[in-house]
Formats: structure tokens, sequence, C-alpha cells
């Protein structure tokens, strides 16, 4: 750093030398190199002054966003907790704001060097509009992420980039006014950018007076060395041995206040990085530190001895049925939350159909989706393979059908299989992906007719069930997967026409959500699937249904502080004859991974060789953990993995003493991880394992 301060002063003084000062005039000299060494002063106080400002509207939208969602922050969470948070907040503030100042600060140099300061004044102009612009914007947009997803920026603004972009963008124009919004978000930026501007640009004694009092070379010497330190410690956010880490935000105990800490472009920043380090080989690395993918496999899947490939560890031999379905329908209904269907909740009226179905069949209240976005349900669904974040769908591996592909074992039992999408098959190609895994015959909205009840997102669900009906005949066994889509923003059906009755308010009491459009499209969703499966059964005595939801629908503002009520979608089993003598072992927990095994024990005969990385729900052994996204459920608790590891206690059950909640969740994460990884592998390395 010695050496950096002398190279500094060094230029500073040798610039200051006038070319036309040839006659040796050491006092024209001195004057010339105070002169630069001032200029430069004022422009690292206007500098300062800028990143001073930007520290104050990062962490000025912090304290706005926990004030905004303070509903959220859990009733035993102390106040002091939200201090702590937009204190540990201005670590990250501090190097978002460094990073764009950092630009001004350096041309500020080169503009003292070469005596050209209208350059350092012009950039300046430039850094504080495209600062607040920046700011505004991605605070903006990180309010409306949040609202939707209950989260800080991750993965799945990815997921919206490969989506539908149409779509994404009617369902904005509907449910968020964008023009007011955009408005808004302009008239911050310019009111913020004319105040930056004005008190960055206004001139003040400070570094005139600095100037003065630091004629010398070791208080110059000093005051460089001093701006060094600070410049590292604000990049780094830490004038500690490491810088501040996506890890260091967690820091409240309260979920909330722990997401409020990272401001939206540092949020932005983690999101980035950890999709590309999802997309290359150290990707393995987000789940098993130590890279042993062969010890995830076995602690997993129980393999007791080493199969030769990742394939050998997911091979499972069905344990034979008398009474195999000759047809199958698993249903996928679009943001069906499950707890509309607990009974706490019945009075609201959501559910009745789905509630009347699940007293005749099998039900699984407490149910894991695999992912919280729809294609990666689907793919999860699809492929048998865990939701690894890296975009199943279009990886080059997912060309052809996995082992593990549902529709693929299907076909090699016999059956007919059919994929029913009442949106565009173009969506995430979805089409193409579904015949990349085996399915037979693919049919999307644009095949449906009646295009006149519709939205960006497909047709309504009735039209999506009818056209399914018109197709149903008996002369092959079929399985036939359905994803549904009127459950989704912007909730435009028509609910009350079709008999949906809102509920009085005494009845909402703690729901979850007050929205009625949610609620309608809910009980509409809940009359479409249940009349389905009602005239489906009809006409095909002899088939089994599965109903479950994508992911729970995001609703309220962010998502429930219950973790149950947040995270969970229904699992739905009927056909009494396919069903007579099936039955859930007590305290059963499942996820999406272990629908498809479920199903294929219930259809194929015994011996029968499969794969699969989930298993089957009515295994006689029991069925006690549920693995999810970031989440694990057990008989009496579920874990919440997306930060750091949080327990709650399932309804009913007693809270763990810290001893067995730390044990339990060490040992839960390490299941959770390893199922992960095994997915992960499989998708992007394919079935070969690296030498032991």
């Amino acid at each position: 750093m010695g050496q950096l301060t002398k190279r500094f002063l060094s230029g500073l003084e040798t610039a200051a030398e006038d070319s036309s000062a040839s006659s040796g005039d050491g006092t024209r000299s001195a004057f010339a190199s105070d002169r630069r060494w001032s200029q430069w002063l004022e422009h690292l106080e206007r500098d300062v002054r800028l990143w001073l400002v930007l520290v104050g509207a990062l962490s000025g939208f912090r304290l706005c966003f926990i004030l905004s969602f303070r509903a959220q922050i859990a009733s035993t969470t102390p106040m002091i907790a939200a201090l702590g948070a937009s204190l540990n907040g201005l670590r990250y503030d501090m190097m978002v704001a460094s990073y764009l100042v950092l630009p001004s600060m350096l041309l500020a140099v080169y503009a003292t060097l070469t005596r050209r300061p209208s350059i350092a004044e012009r950039f300046r102009y430039l850094s504080v509009w495209a600062a607040m612009t920046l700011v505004s914007l991605a605070s903006a947009v990180f309010v409306g992420y949040f609202r939707e997803y209950g989260e800080p920026f991750g993965p799945r603004i990815f997921g919206l980039v490969l989506d539908d972009t149409r779509a994404i963008g009617m369902t904005v124009w509907k449910s968020y006014q964008p023009v007011k919004s955009l408005a808004v978000v302009l008239a911050a930026t310019w009111i913020s950018s004319r105040l930056t501007l004005r008190l960055v640009s206004a001139r003040t004694p400070l570094s005139e007076c600095l100037a003065q009092k630091s004629r010398g070379g070791i208080s110059r010497s000093l005051i460089v060395a001093l701006l060094l330190i600070a410049s590292i410690g604000a990049v780094r956010g830490s004038l500690g041995r490491r810088p501040a880490q996506l890890k260091d935000a967690a820091v409240t105990g309260d979920v909330f206040l722990d997401k409020a800490v990272l401001n939206p472009l540092t949020s932005l920043r983690y999101a980035i990085s950890q999709e590309l380090e999802m997309r290359s080989a150290s990707g393995l690395s987000r789940f098993l530190a130590d890279r042993d993918i062969r010890g995830a496999a076995t602690r997993f899947l129980g393999a007791s001895e080493g199969p030769d490939d990742l394939d050998g560890y997911l091979l499972r031999f069905a344990p034979g049925t008398t009474r195999p379905p000759r047809h199958i329908f698993l249903i996928v209904g679009e943001g069906l939350s499950a707890w509309p269907m607990f009974q706490v909740y019945a009075p609201l009226g959501l559910a009745r159909g789905l509630r009347k179905l699940a007293s005749e069949g099998i039900e699984l209240p407490w149910f894991l989706p695999s992912s919280y976005g729809t294609i990666e349900s689907l793919s999860v669904l699809m492929t048998g393979l865990a939701e690894a974040e890296v975009h199943t769908n279009y990886q080059e591996r997912s060309r052809s059908p996995y082992p593990s592909s549902l529709a693929a074992t299907f076909s090699t039992l016999g059956y007919r299989t059919r994929f029913f999408y009442g949106g565009y098959l173009s969506w995430q190609r979805i089409g193409d992906f579904a015949r990349n895994q085996g399915f037979d015959e693919i049919y999307g909205g644009s095949a449906m007719g009646s295009w006149v009840r519709s939205n960006e997102w497909g047709v309504d669900d009735e039209f999506l069930f009818d056209f399914i009906l018109s197709r149903l005949d008996d002369d092959l066994p079929s399985f036939n997967l359905i994803m549904t889509t009127s459950l989704h923003p912007p909730y435009d059906v028509d609910t009350q026409s079709k008999g949906f009755v809102p509920p009085p308010p005494e009845d909402l009491g703690a729901a979850p959500t007050r929205d009625l459009g949610f609620m309608g499209h809910y009980w509409y969703a809940d009359q479409c699937i249940t009349a389905f499966v009602r005239a489906a059964h009809a006409r095909l005595p002899a088939a089994l249904f599965a109903v479950t939801g994508d992911h729970p629908s995001r609703i309220g503002g962010g998502l429930s502080q219950n973790l149950l009520t947040s995270r969970t979608v229904p699992l739905i089993l009927f056909g009494p004859e396919v069903l007579a003598n099936a039955r859930t072992p007590p305290d059963t927990r499942g996820s999406h991974m272990d629908i498809g095994p479920t199903l294929i024990e219930l259809s194929a005969p015994a011996r029968f060789a499969y794969h699969s990385l989930g298993s089957s729900l009515l295994d006689p052994q029991g069925h006690p953990l549920a693995i999810g996204q970031h989440t694990v459920m057990g008989a009496s608790h579920i874990l919440d993995l997306r930060y750091r590891p949080s327990i709650e206690p399932l309804p009913g059950t007693p809270t763990l003493a810290k001893q067995e909640e730390g044990e339990a969740s060490a040992r839960w994460q390490a299941l959770h991880d390893a199922a992960h990884a095994v997915a992960w592998w499989r998708i992007v390395k394919g079935p070969a394992l690296p030498p032991d």
C-alpha cells in the first residue's frame, strides 16, 4: 500500500508541473501542485457525497420495505431485530454504493493527472442519473417480485426470462398497473437524480480546508492511505479476513427480516451468481461440499452395494398388483394450495368437491411440491428427478427420456401416454419437452376449441376438461398427465356467474388471504376438477385419479409465516376399484418425487424393474419423510432450508428440544442435499459416476 500511495502522489506532483515552467520556477511548480491536490480533493468530496446518498437511498428503501411488509414479522420477534437487519444490511449497501461510485473516483484521478476536470464532472453527472435509475428500477421490481414470490430475487427471475414473455406481460398489465408503477419509478428517478446532482455539485469549504491542512507529503500520504483502506472496506463490506457474503445476511432469526437484509441490487447479484454456478461444473457444490456423488446416492437411496452407474442406484422393483388401473389421470392444478382443504378453512367452501373426493379415496393433506414454479414441478413429475435448479426442460440430456421418466415407464407397461395442457405448447418448450420424455400424444390449448373464454395463460379449465372428456375411450390403457391454467393471475374468469358466492367476512377469520379473485378461482378449479373426475370415473370405472398442485398459490403479498399453509399442496388418490385394499401408513409424508413410483407400483406386475428417485407412498414399511425444494417435512415437523435452517412443529405436535431440533435439521438437510445432488448429476452429467 505504501508503494501505491507514493506512486499516486508522485503522479499528482508530476502532472502538476506546468510544461511552460521551463525556467525551473519552484514557487510556480509548488503552486501548481497545491492546486491539483485541491482539485482532486474537491472531486473526492463530491464522490463521497454521492456514495453517502446511494447508501442512504438503499437503506431508506429497506426501511420502507420492512414497514410495508411488517405484518410478516413474526409476533415473537422483538422490534429491535428490525434495527439489527438494517445495520447488517448497511454492509451490503456500502458495497453496492462503492461499486457504483468507484468508476467516478478513478476517472477523477485521471482527470486530475491530465488536467481535464470537465471529464470527471460530465462522467459524475451521468453516474448520478445511471445510479439513481438503477436503484429506483431495481427497487420497484424487487417489491413486485417479493409480492409475487415472497422472497428476494432468486432462480425464478431467470425462469421469467425463459417463460412466455407475452403472457407475463399481459398478466403484469392486468394485475399490477405497470403504467402507474412506471410513472412512479420515472418520477422517483427524476426527483432523486435532480436532488442528488444539486447535493453533489454544491461547493463547500471542506475540500479547500483539507487541502490547506495537508500541505506536507506525510499528511497527503496519510489521506490517500486512509482512502484506500476505507475504499477496500466499503467494497468488501468488511475489514475482516473475508468480505460480506450471502450467508451473513441471516442474523435476526426472523424469516422476513432476514429476507430484508439484502438490497435489491445485491439480491440480483447473488441470483445471477447462483444461476451461473448451477449451470457450471461447480453447481454440484451447492448441494455437496465434498462433491461425493456416490456417497450422496448411497445416503439417500440406501444401496447396499455400489452400482456401476447412477441409474443402478435408482433401480427399483415393483411388488406387483392384482388390480392395475385401466386408465390413469394425473391432474396437476395450477396454484392448487393445500390449505383450503384443511378443516379449519372448510367454512370458506373453496374445496368442497376435492374434500369429498378425498373422503372417498386416499388423501395426503400435508404434501410437498418439488418446486415453487410450474415448469419446475412439471419437470420433476415428468422425469422423476428432483428440481436441481438447472432448467431441466432446456438441458441437452432431456432431449430423450430419462430411465426414471414417467411416460416412458408407462409406455413400457403398455399404456398409451398423453399430455394435456390448457396453455400454449411453446411455453417453456413444454410440448417438445413432453415429447422428449416419452409422451405419445400432446395437446395444447390451441386444440381445445373455444378460445373465446381464455386468457394469456390458456383456456379456462372447463374447456380443457371438456376436451379431455371428448377424447376418452377404452380402446387402450392410458396414462394421462393434465396441467390446468385458470388458478393463475390475472384471475379473470367470471366465477360469480358460474355460482361462486364469496364467503362472508366473519368466515374469513385467519385465512391466509382475503383475495376474492383467488378464492373464486380456487372454487372454480375445485368445481372443474371434481366434475371431470366424476364424469370420467362414470365412463371408465377402472380408472385411477391423482390430484395435486404444481405449487402453492402466491397470495397476500408474500407467503404466510406458517410453513404448512405456504409450502404444501394436496395429493388425492381416487379410484374405488383400484384402491379397494390400498392404504397409506400413519404419518406418511410425500412430495412430487413420490407420485411416479406410487402410480407405477399400483399398475405394474411383480418384479417389474423401474427407476425412481422417490418411493411409493403406499409402501407398508412407511414413508415418514417428504423432500421438496428447500423444504423437508417429517411426521411432526417441517424444515425450511431457503436461508438458514428453521424448523416448525406441525399442528398438534410438541416443539422439539433445541438439541433434537438441531439433530433433525442436520439429518434432514443431508438427505435433502443428497437427493438434489443426485438429480443434478443425472441431469447435467449423465449416469456415469466418477471413479472411486
